[in-house]
């Protein structure tokens, strides 16, 4: 017994008469005792058989850990998506797919190891090299670096945090997450372009009668997204309660409806569009080709506002500012909030679950009035006198 020591003494009981107590420790860390040995060698064949037990165990304990932390990022990444998958919506699950497919392509020619490179193989200057790869990409950014950063970061905290499912068991993995000592790239702040009142008017005015006129008007006066207003079904429109139900689908994958108080315009457009519908369809916008409701990559949803933008122009003989469906819904946000309708109300409207989310719809395009006008009232009548000074002449 190099490592432990097996204490021994005797004992008096009542029913077994003097026997021996043993105790098996590890430095001055009590590991096993038992009382009732006739003889010392009963109890140091036993301290024998205990130590050989908590060897083999810990043998164990060190081979589970290693085949642990030795797995692959290929492994971990799929029991992540595995474990996600219910949890996201598909376009959340479709983008880390293809952001883990794009990061094993590059280990595959970076790594020695290719696409079998173990987790704690994987060094933080080669993750920052890969986000130096993707964000070169055409269209990509150094926002695109830094949100691939965090997609594979996500790996190892799914590995840290839930542990991997080796076999029938889950292991606590004690691995440290390389994305964690990468300074994020540099991303210029992005203020999105919230349109004029004079240009929605003018694409409102430009959009054919139907579904082009319809589907804007819609957007214009409930700021509801695209999808939430191709996606309206007849069994959310309470005409005669004037209110209707938009669907939104959320990051996490659930589904939630926001109910909107139908004004004269909304109501009279689903009013007539209820009295000429010409199919069975649940959708209140069907797509006549199809005969079902309209996809995004439909012709008419994918290119409304460019082209009512071409026929602006064409007409106008002037270059138009491009509107998009969700432009509308910041410029209705906008107009709401200069009418001085609260916040929460506005966020109510828009679905937001966090207000900081509406803030930022609103905040940026909020300017102090007040401001402005004393800059123009100084210009104008010079700065005003201290009145605790006197002119003295």
């Amino acid at each position: 017994m190099a490592r432990f020591t097996l204490d021994t003494e005797r004992v008096k009981t009542k029913k077994k008469g003097i026997v021996y107590r043993a105790w098996l420790r590890e430095g001055r860390t009590k590991l096993a005792s038992k009382q009732g040995f006739k003889t010392v060698r009963e109890a140091k064949e036993w301290g024998n058989e205990k130590e050989t037990e908590i060897l083999q165990m810990r043998e164990l304990e060190a081979l589970e850990a290693e085949r642990a932390t030795r797995i692959t990022f290929l492994g971990a990444s799929n029991d992540y998506l595995d474990w996600g998958k219910s949890r996201w919506g598909k376009g959340t699950y479709c983008g880390k797919v293809g952001i883990y497919a794009r990061f094993l392509e590059f280990l595959a020619q970076h790594h020695p190891d290719g696409i079998d490179a173990k987790l704690d193989d994987v060094p933080s200057p080669l993750i920052e090299r890969y986000m130096y790869h993707a964000s070169a990409q055409e269209g990509c950014s150094n926002k695109t670096g830094n949100r691939h950063c965090r997609e594979i970061g996500a790996v190892w905290t799914h590995a840290i945090t839930r542990g991997l499912i080796d076999g029938i068991r889950r292991t606590k993995q004690y691995i440290d997450n390389p994305t964690c000592d990468i300074k994020p790239f540099t991303v210029e702040e992005y203020s999105r372009p919230v349109p004029t009142y004079e240009t929605v008017q003018l694409y409102r005015g430009e959009a054919r009668p139907g579904d082009e006129s319809d589907y804007i008007e819609i957007m214009c006066n409930t700021i509801q997204r695209g999808r939430s207003i191709r996606t309206l079904e007849w069994t959310n429109v309470k005409l005669t309660e004037r209110k209707a139900g938009f669907k939104h689908g959320k990051r996490d994958g659930t589904i939630t409806t926001v109910w909107i108080h139908l004004n004269d315009t909304v109501y009279e457009i689903l009013k007539r569009r209820f009295r000429e519908r010409e199919t069975d369809s649940p959708f209140v916008f069907v797509n006549p080709l199809s005969g079902n409701r309209y996809q995004r990559n439909a012709s008419l949803i994918k290119h409304l506002f460019t082209n009512i933008k071409k026929r602006l122009e064409k007409r106008l003989k002037i270059e138009i500012e491009h509107v998009t469906g969700h432009a509308l819904r910041h410029w209705g946000s906008h107009m709401l909030d200069k009418a001085e309708v609260p916040e929460e109300r506005i966020g109510k409207m828009l679905d937001h679950q966090r207000p900081s989310t509406t803030k930022i719809y609103l905040e940026k395009m909020r300017v102090d009035e007040g401001v402005a006008n004393k800059l123009e009232e100084i210009s104008k009548n010079g700065p005003r006198k201290p009145k605790y000074l006197k002119v003295v002449k």
